[in-house]
């Protein structure tokens, strides 16, 4: 398993956020591209198509101009002039091909109505001022259809236009899709940035707590490891240390108060008399080997127990209860204990032990006499 310390910890999470909002910028900033792109080159096209459509109207309503001139006043060598005119109408509509590959077919069938139109004014041109009507008929008739050639080619290209402005919503609400995830993607980061750095700062806070509760409890035995040379790795070594030195001085403490307990239980068993010592709370807190075989009980039967729950004689717990209220203490008064089942003759004598403050904090009980 891989340690960090908690500063490589926050670098590495401040170079990975700094990735995250390049990432996240750099994203945005490529769709709009894409987008702008996207309008610049429909508008482009759009605009292509508009000038093409308004400028072969301008080139046929100068040919229309010409042979109505023309026939008017009665000289067809002007028609001359509309025949290259048509020349410069088909050189136009041929260099619209390249424009929208949906315009072909429009373009097609007006290219057919030049042609034939030309002819006619070929054929009109030939007849000099005696044209016969019917050629006058076939040369307006083709004029129409020109026209009608004409406005059919404008409808595509407004049909074009619709239709581009249809693919630039679409691609305008894919762009706001795309920034919708890109926000939700964003949130998601900050929340899980947040987590994280959460997660880091309450690692060692837990970790901290749990070990400040063992020592509390007296559990030393907790291992205390950091690979970090950081501030926070200095305080665990400090709780480390402190653990040490708390450990030890609990230990020497331990057996100081044994070595003290085995030295009072030495002195209370050589005076052969039996001995009851009884702690502030008057519980049972050391009984001598002659008190326990005077009274033929085992240490478990008093050791911490209250002397009310003992099974020592109810006249020796009555009288020594006596003594603690009134805080007059026998000396060498005889006690006679009768019962159903026993039957005890002690000698009294009580010692009191107290504090700076006069209170009892523990009672030394003779119950006979000692060895002189």
């Amino acid at each position: 398993m891989i340690r960090l310390s908690m500063t490589r910890r926050f670098q590495l999470a401040g170079v990975f956020t700094v990735f995250l909002v390049f990432f996240f910028g750099l994203f945005a900033v490529y769709h709009l591209h894409a987008l702008n792109e996207e309008i610049r080159s429909s508008l482009a096209a759009d605009l292509k198509l508009a000038n093409f459509a308004a400028e072969g109207r301008e080139i046929f309503a100068e040919i229309r101009a010409h042979v109505m001139a023309a026939l008017h006043q009665g000289r067809p060598q002007r028609l001359a002039e509309a025949i290259r005119e048509i020349d410069r109408l088909r050189q136009h509509v041929r260099r619209g091909e390249t424009t929208d590959p949906r315009l072909v077919a429009s373009q097609s069938i007006l290219l057919a109505h030049l042609d034939l139109y030309q002819q006619t004014l070929a054929s009109a041109t030939a007849a000099g001022p005696a044209s016969d009507p019917a050629l006058l008929f076939d040369l307006f008739d083709s004029q129409e259809e020109i026209a009608a050639a004409l406005r059919a080619l404008e409808r595509q290209d407004l049909k074009i236009l619709a239709a581009d402005q249809g693919q630039i919503a679409r691609v305008t609400k894919a762009l706001q899709t795309r920034m919708g995830i890109l926000g939700i993607l964003t949130v998601a980061g900050t929340i899980g940035l947040s987590f994280f750095f959460t997660q880091q700062i309450r690692l060692p806070i837990r970790r901290l707590r749990d070990l400040i509760h063992a020592i509390r409890d007296g559990d030393y035995g907790i291992t205390v490891r950091t690979d970090s040379d950081d501030d926070l790795g200095q305080v665990f070594e400090a709780l480390a240390h402190m653990v040490q030195h708390i450990a030890t001085r609990d230990r020497l403490k331990v057996e100081k108060i044994l070595h003290e307990k085995n030295r009072f239980a030495a002195l209370a068993n050589h005076l052969e008399a039996p001995l009851l010592l009884l702690n502030a709370e008057m519980q049972v807190a050391f009984a001598n080997n002659p008190c326990l075989e005077f009274f033929q009980l085992a240490w478990d039967d008093v050791y911490e127990l209250p002397l009310a729950q003992t099974p020592l004689p109810i006249e020796l717990k009555n009288r020594i209860a006596q003594a603690v209220k009134t805080q007059i203490w026998p000396v060498n008064e005889s006690l006679d204990a009768i019962g159903e089942n026993y039957a005890y003759e002690m000698h009294l004598t009580f010692i009191p032990v107290k504090d700076g403050r006069g209170n009892l904090t523990s009672l030394i009980c003779l119950l006979g006499r000692p060895r002189a």
